[in-house]
């Protein structure tokens, strides 16, 4: 046996496991996909994406997760309330008897892959079989299940799509979605990866967004798994003319989180919007890394990316603008702003251009800090205790970030997401 073979023996287990009812395309395309990984190989340390996340603690992987059980009562804290669907997926598998996909409007698809292999985007799937990513071939060739979305021409869905990952206990969990909006549809899908039990669960995601031309995809993603477990996730983004896209990513949990996304805008007078913000304790690991390619002229990108570490943690923030040839009229902005609690805590920031045209407008930043002593020191003599004034001032920090997602419903929810973070951290404050 190899020794690739030997540092990856339950991701070939689950590979080898496959997918039962897949069709004869299916499982040469996940065949494909691994031997593309194992060609590969893991990252090397010299590969800048992954250089800020540590993934020998995963290469072997770990046993495929038992589903475990939960109830509505048990999903009733993660939800928007005005979900006109929701897909849960209970340790990496569809529990039907917890979701709710019969109130859509005709045409819209919302289902989990596992209930139609036979239905899924093989090109698309053959696409990221031949990656140059090894992490996207092992989720290709390995996924377990995951939600399969497609939003036909002219629809707009009223309400969240949302796609719930629930994790009652350790294991592996693959997931692979795939999030398809047509030419002038609207949707807000909403991507929850919560825990109910404490574990030390393993999750590898791939996520792709496809916008048609004039579509409009807003986005949001949760992690929010026990303190313990590891998150490895892939996202993907295209973008056709006039697509508006808008992705917000919310990490507060795992002990190790990594988000990469790459966003293709291909089609003329395209929008994407990046957004995020991390939050490190103890000795959590984050890392967020970004491409962006402008490949055709006239569209327009925007990332601003946050990070509040307390403790020992670590973050990270890697974002990369290519504006290809040809592609005038650009418009690109970049920001990562980083806000350090402790002596302890660290960040690394790399905000990064590549222009290879002259009649753009591209603009990147990046910041790495304290609270404001002048701030605080207003609030002070305003009479606001210091624990409170540094409470409101890195709660205004990260809020920023979330009052930019276009739902009331889902700014609510990840509101009361920071503030149960803030009332367990406010003594560190």
């Amino acid at each position: 046996m190899s020794e690739m073979a030997t540092t990856t023996t339950h991701w070939h287990e689950t590979a080898e496991a496959g997918l039962p009812g897949a069709p004869e395309w299916l499982l040469r395309v996940r065949a494909e996909a691994l031997e593309r990984f194992e060609a590969l190989g893991w990252p090397a340390r010299g590969d800048t994406r992954y250089a800020y996340t540590d993934l020998k603690p995963i290469q072997a992987g770990a046993p495929a997760a038992t589903p475990g059980a939960a109830t509505e009562d048990d999903l009733a804290p993660f939800l928007s309330g005005d979900e006109s669907a929701l897909l849960v997926f209970i340790d990496g598998r569809l529990d039907a008897s917890l979701s709710r996909t019969d109130d859509l409007p005709d045409g819209v698809v919302v289902r989990a892959a596992s209930t139609d292999l036979a239905g899924l985007d093989r090109e698309h799937l053959e696409r990221l079989a031949a990656t140059d990513d090894p992490l996207v071939a092992l989720d290709v060739a390995t996924f377990q299940d995951g939600a399969v979305v497609r939003v036909p021409r002219g629809t707009t869905v009223a309400g969240t799509l949302h796609l719930m990952f629930v994790t009652t206990g350790p294991g592996l969990r693959v997931l692979h979605n795939h999030i398809h909006v047509g030419e002038d549809a609207e949707a807000m899908v909403l991507e929850s990866h919560v825990h109910l039990a404490d574990n030390e669960g393993l999750t590898l995601s791939h996520t792709t967004l496809a916008a048609a031309p004039a579509a409009r995809l807003r986005h949001v993603k949760v992690q929010k798994e026990d303190r313990r477990a590891r998150h490895v996730a892939t996202q993907e983004v295209v973008q056709e003319r006039d697509a508006d896209v808008h992705s917000t990513l919310l990490d507060v949990g795992a002990t190790q989180a990594r988000q990469a996304v790459t966003a293709t805008l291909r089609g003329r007078g395209a929008s994407c919007e990046l957004g995020g913000v991390f939050f490190g304790q103890r000795d959590q690991r984050r890392d967020v890394w970004t491409r962006i390619d402008h490949e055709v002229p006239d569209c327009t990108s925007t990332e601003t990316f946050k990070g509040i570490l307390d403790d020992a943690s670590r973050g990270a923030f890697t974002g990369l603008v290519v504006v290809h040839p040809g592609a005038h009229g650009t418009n690109s902005d970049q920001q990562n702003r980083n806000l350090l609690l402790s002596t302890k805590a660290h960040a690394d920031a790399t905000p990064q251009l590549e222009i290879h045209n002259d009649d753009v407008k591209c603009a990147h930043g990046s910041t790495i800090g304290q609270l404001d002593e002048e701030a605080l020191f207003f609030l002070r003599s305003r009479g606001i205790g210091a624990q409170q004034a540094r409470l409101m001032l890195t709660r205004a920090f990260a809020s920023d970030v979330i009052q930019g997602v276009p739902s009331a419903p889902i700014r609510t929810l990840l509101d009361r997401y920071l503030h149960v973070w803030f009332i367990k951290h406010q003594e560190h404050l």
